[in-house]
């Protein structure tokens, strides 16, 4: 009885470190994202003075695009990791609650006999 309370202890304690874990993703991923300005004037840089169209295109906006590309991807990935992690500790964390209810009921019933019994 106690060795199963100690292993739903120990399993909490995972679960918290876990979301310890992805908080710091999460901030991260905030902190990322207000880097970048919305207005896309501020972003893309200017044209210089003699510079055409189709120069400026692909020694300027376009890889300041791939970049936006690159950071859009990353920050969808890490969506993912965090809904999956999330998925995981809210599943386990259920299957903890579930376990500590049954335990409680388990211990009240065993109070019962105790009392019972004197």
């Amino acid at each position: 009885m106690n060795a199963e309370i100690e292993s739903a202890k120990k399993d909490l304690k995972a679960v918290e470190k876990q979301l310890n874990q992805t908080v710091p993703k999460l901030k991260s991923a905030e902190k990322l994202a207000q880097d970048y300005p919305e207005d896309v004037d501020k972003i893309l840089p200017e044209v210089g003075a003699f510079e055409s169209a189709k120069t400026y295109r692909e020694k300027k906006a376009k890889p300041v695009l791939e970049k936006a590309v690159r950071l859009v991807k990353s920050l969808h990935h890490s969506l993912l990791d965090l809904r999956g992690e999330n998925f995981n500790l809210k599943s386990k964390a259920n299957s903890l609650e579930k376990e500590n209810s049954a335990l409680k009921a388990e211990v009240g019933k065993y109070k019962q006999k105790d009392e019972n019994s004197i």
